[in-house]
């Protein structure tokens, strides 16, 4: 009896050991990658666009026009912020989300346009431009860099919430993963006189009568039988209550079915089961089932 109840324990330890593994690793993806994003947008905002802004003459723009370079700055700062808490996260929430985010991209452009759109200088004018180059718009070299700065930022950040999408999907499949486990082993037997229940790689038959009482584990249920070793397998109360006749068992408890024939005598706030010598409580909801 005890190698008995020692190897259905060893399974039932091995399939949630199984299970909090896998919570544990999708735990450990979300966090890998939140602190992996944030390093990025750090790097990316402290180191890579500061040097990319200096590879213009950005401190003759600034000598001549301050406030202008300043909230041009401010600006690419603001459209990479947007892009990684607004704009790539909505994208992903469907069609609508799709939508928003186009409309949101629509507003960030046309403010760019704006910004561009102030006429600082003129640009100069080369004499030795003819043919197709002399009809081409005249785009000074400030308007240059900053929709070069705007086109990397865009592209930088929708790479950066494309590769966090792709982890909260893995993230999510393992989640499901792990919940798409059935979350019970018990079926009705074939004819419907008794439980069909898998435990480990085994298929067993335990007949209605055999059973005395069926006791709620977290996600496991233990069977007492009678005058035969108990059961351990992973199910819940509530779906072996679905299979379980209720003309031959009784819920008494919000952790306990009980067969009616195995009830010895009950209180108000006991039963008690002589086969298996034991009292176990009476829920005061189920005590009128009796």
């Amino acid at each position: 009896m005890v190698e008995f109840y020692t190897k259905y324990m060893f399974t039932v330890t091995k399939v949630k050991g199984k299970r909090i593994f896998l919570r544990n690793l999708q735990r450990f993806f979300a966090f890998y990658m939140k602190r992996l994003c944030l390093i990025i947008d750090l790097v990316f905002c402290l180191v890579v666009l500061p040097l990319l802004i200096c590879i213009f003459p950005v401190e003759r723009w600034f000598h001549n026009f301050p406030v202008y370079t300043l909230c041009a700055g401010a600006w690419l700062y603001a459209v990479y912020a947007l892009n990684r808490t607004l704009v790539i996260p909505v994208m992903f929430r469907g069609a609508k989300g799709v939508v928003a985010a186009l409309l949101l991209s629509g507003a960030i452009i046309a403010v760019t346009g704006g910004i561009t759109g102030v006429r600082l200088y003129a640009p100069h004018v080369y004499p030795y431009d003819t043919g197709f180059v002399h009809h081409l718009p005249m785009v000074a070299q400030y308007q240059q860099c900053i929709w070069s700065l705007f086109v990397i930022i865009e592209c930088f950040s929708a790479s950066i919430g494309v590769m966090l999408w792709y982890d909260l999907k893995k993230s999510e499949w393992l989640l499901s993963s792990v919940n798409s486990t059935p979350n019970t082993d018990i079926a009705p037997s074939v004819p419907q006189s008794g439980l069909s229940i898998k435990v480990g790689r085994r298929n067993m038959n335990i007949a209605f009568d055999e059973i005395v009482m069926v006791e709620a584990m977290e996600n496991y249920v233990k069977l007492h039988r009678k005058n035969q070793p108990t059961i351990i397998t992973h199910s819940t109360l509530k779906a072996v209550a679905e299979i379980l006749p209720s003309d031959q068992f009784v819920r008494v408890h919000r952790s306990y079915i009980v067969a009616r024939g195995s009830i010895t005598s009950h209180t108000s706030r006991e039963v008690y089961l002589a086969e298996l010598d034991t009292y176990i409580p009476l829920g005061r909801k189920y005590g009128l089932t009796l």
